[in-house]
């Protein structure tokens, strides 16, 4: 259960990150406070992968307990 519950916030991060690459990033680098963002395929991997790790994270803060899992 708590995996999944993992997952949807995997979901969520990677969503809001997607967001701020693409609508985000640019008004600020238009403004000078960040560099021009690279390449949109670029950005896709780094999403990708940032996401990976974050449902990875996540589902290892999540896990049940050992003893807890066993006896139910």
């Amino acid at each position: 259960m708590r995996a999944r519950c993992a997952g949807r916030w995997a979901l969520v991060f990677g969503s809001l990150l997607y967001a701020f690459f693409t609508f985000g990033w640019p008004p600020l680098a238009a403004r000078g406070l960040l560099a021009p963002p690279p390449h949109y395929i670029h950005l896709m991997f780094v999403t990708l992968l940032l996401t990976v790790a974050f449902a990875l994270a996540a589902s290892r803060l999540m896990a049940v307990p050992r003893a807890a899992a066993d006896a139910a």
